[in-house]
């Protein structure tokens, strides 16, 4: 009899640390690639130096106890000279954690970014960028578990449901040759939350990016990102820096180091080939530097990217 009512016990804390977690810190960048996912996390990216720049990619690792789980996202970008502005458009499908893809239990994340920005050009050829993002989130879960002995204890989510976020993020980005930087904040406001289980995160992000040329050979992409996450269970914060050298702008090889608070940092090698000047595959290998092995299991991650560049008058 205790035995049982100490695997229940464990079983109902396991499953609301997961099912929490996975509403509550949802990792919504690909660390690795986070320059390909830019216009994901700020509006004002949408456009910059290119025509159309699309890309799609998956995350993938073990499921079983996986806290960042596996991603499916797609993404374009159009820039009109004629209105001076970019658009955006992103979908990603997450599957965030153990309790995805077994037997009859599943927890989806779903997301849909819409982007829009104006941008001023200056004498200098720089470009300062305002952007405005609407992200509506779907979420949708059903959890096969035993009924909690308390089934109206608002503490415990229910078996199943569904819930729609619409959020307003903006976001401002300067850039000139071979250098950007940006910041945003998103959800700057959350309009709908139907969820009722979390309040929605509130997302700041910081990056700049510099890129050199060494020689007529050799080329240098140089990067740091900084996320800073405030949710209904606290603060969490990482640091990302991450380098690539090109040869012959043909095929690049790097690293990324991820300093976290909450997460076991990350060790990330990155590879990539240009296919034919408008398409390049890109891959990463996220190591996560801890013992949690069951919890933190390293990645794959896998992106396409389609690139037109923008044609200067």
């Amino acid at each position: 009899m205790e035995q049982n009512f100490l695997k229940r016990v464990t079983t109902t804390t396991l499953l609301l640390m997961l099912f929490f977690h996975a509403f509550g810190q949802v990792q919504k960048v690909i660390p690795s690639h986070w320059w390909l996912q830019l216009s994901s996390l700020n509006p004002a990216a949408s456009g910059i130096n290119y025509e159309l720049d699309a890309a799609l990619g998956s995350q993938l690792g073990r499921s079983d106890f996986d806290f960042n789980g596996s991603l499916l996202y797609f993404r374009v970008d159009k820039h009109s000279n004629m209105l001076k502005s970019g658009f955006g458009f992103s979908y990603f499908n997450s599957n965030p954690e153990a309790l995805g893809n077994r037997d009859s239990s599943y927890l989806m994340m779903q997301r849909f970014v819409f982007n829009y920005n104006y941008q001023f050009t200056f004498a200098d050829a720089s470009v300062l960028s305002a952007g405005v993002m609407l992200d509506i989130t779907r979420n949708s879960w059903n959890i096969d578990w035993f009924a909690p002995s308390t089934p109206n204890d608002p503490a415990i989510p229910p078996p199943s449901g569904m819930g729609n976020d619409l959020n307003l993020g903006f976001g401002l980005q300067y850039t000139r040759t071979n250098f950007y930087a940006g910041v945003s904040l998103t959800p700057t406001f959350n309009l709908i939350d139907q969820t009722n289980l979390i309040s929605p995160e509130q997302e700041l992000v910081a990056y700049a990016a510099y890129s050199p040329k060494v020689n007529a050979l050799l080329s240098l992409d140089l990067g740091v990102l900084y996320r800073y996450v405030d949710s209904e269970f606290g603060a969490s914060s990482y640091l990302m820096t991450n380098a690539r050298l090109w040869v012959n702008q043909l095929f690049y090889g790097g690293v990324g180091y991820a300093f976290t608070a909450d997460f076991p940092d990350q060790l990330d090698v990155l590879l990539g080939i240009d296919i034919n000047k408008k398409w390049t595959l890109h891959y990463g290998y996220v190591i996560y530097l801890s013992s949690l092995n069951l919890a933190n299991s390293n990645k794959h991650v896998v992106s396409l990217q389609f690139y037109i560049p923008q044609q200067k008058p």
